[in-house]
This record gives C-alpha cells, structure tokens and sequence, in this order.
C-alpha cells in the first residue's frame, strides 16, 4: 500500500478487494474512495439487505402460480415482465452507497448516476431509521439523513442501518464537542487578552508617582 493510499485511508477498500465479490466492491466504493481528503477514513458503510428483491419475488411466484392455473405461455410472459425490475434492482443492490466517514456522509444511487451527494458532519441536520412491519421481519429499514442545503435523503433496504445510525450519532457528538471545546478556548483566549488590555490601560491612567 503506497504512502497516499494511507494517508486516505484505504485500508478498507484494500481490504474489500481480497473479498469473494472484491471486483464489484471495488467498483461500487471507488467513487468514494477517490474524493476522500488526507486524513480522512471510512467508519462506516450500509449495506443493502437482499430484502430489495421482494418485489420480484413476489411476481415470480405469481407467475408460477398463473403458469400452473392457466397456462405455461402466460407464466412465462410475466417472468420476462420480471426482467426489467430484477435488473435495475441488481443495479440498485450493487451500486447504491451509504458511507460514513469522520469527516462526511456520502449517498449514492445507481451505476450511471454520476452525482455522488456529500454532506459534511457539520452541516448534518438528523438522521433516522424508519423500519416497515416486513422490514423488521426480516431485518431491514430506511435511514434517512437530513442535511443543510441538501434536505432529506431516504436510502431503502439498509441491512445495518441501527449501526449506521448509532456511529453517525457517535462522530456528530464528537464533532460538537470538539467545536465547543475549540469555541471554549477561544473565549477564554479573548478573556485573557481583553484581561490584559485593560491592566495596561489602568497602568496608563496611573499618576506618574503611583507607577515610580
């Protein structure tokens, strides 16, 4: 690993790409990986639950039910209906990015959509999960991230989003207190000058005899 790629914290991705599915994982993560700041490193990322396949299942299995009732023919015209969503739910379960890191949260929808939305933790509103009577079945919610400027951004079929949300709360807190604590010092360092200014200020007013 060359010195930049440690300096943008690549360890992950290094270690994405040894996986079973390393090429599509490093396609998929790349554009994030290549706006990432020095110092900057990846906390977290959502991963989308195979739930985002319901839907096409759910016409499959209709299908084989009309293919068994009525005829073959039928079936087998609603299965190629099926083709269109099972693809772009493929593009969606292996292109869509929800990627937290110390400085930033990054989203990302589908493999032509160019535009990779970023908001800076400072600049980070809330986050919420929301999680539907079959999604907490079988394990899956909404989170949803509101930004200034960028308002609010729903990510479906989050496998971990409890755990997405719970380190996004864990680097905002830091992040705030960090601030506080940096204002904290700055006032104290106005204090300490204004202090200063005025026990020079009382030393001029004084009579030359007080200050002999």
């Amino acid at each position: 690993m060359s010195e930049n790629d440690k300096k943008h914290g690549s360890t992950k991705y290094d270690t994405v790409r040894k996986s079973k599915n390393g090429l599509l994982e490093r396609l998929r993560l790349d554009p994030v990986k290549d706006v990432l700041t020095p110092g900057e490193r990846v906390i977290h990322e959502g991963r989308i639950h195979w739930g985002i396949f319901l839907p096409v299942i759910g016409c499959l299995v209709i299908a084989l039910i009309i293919g068994i009732v009525l005829h073959w023919f039928v079936g087998a015209v609603v299965v190629l209906m099926t083709l269109v969503p099972l693809t772009s739910k493929t593009i969606r379960f292996y292109t869509t990015l929800l990627v937290l890191t110390n400085k930033r949260v990054f989203v990302k929808f589908g493999y032509f959509n160019k535009d990779l939305i970023q908001i800076r933790i400072s600049r980070l509103e809330s986050a919420n999960i929301e999680r539907p009577f079959i999604g907490q079945l079988l394990g899956y919610s909404t989170v949803s991230v509101l930004g200034t400027g960028a308002g609010r951004i729903p990510v479906d079929y989050i496998a971990n989003g409890r755990e997405f949300v719970r380190a996004l709360e864990k680097i905002t807190l830091a992040h705030e207190n960090s601030d506080k604590r940096a204002e904290t010092k700055k006032t104290e360092g106005a204090d300490v000058k204004n202090t200063t200014n005025e026990n020079t200020n009382t030393e001029d007013d004084l009579p030359e005899d007080d200050k002999s």
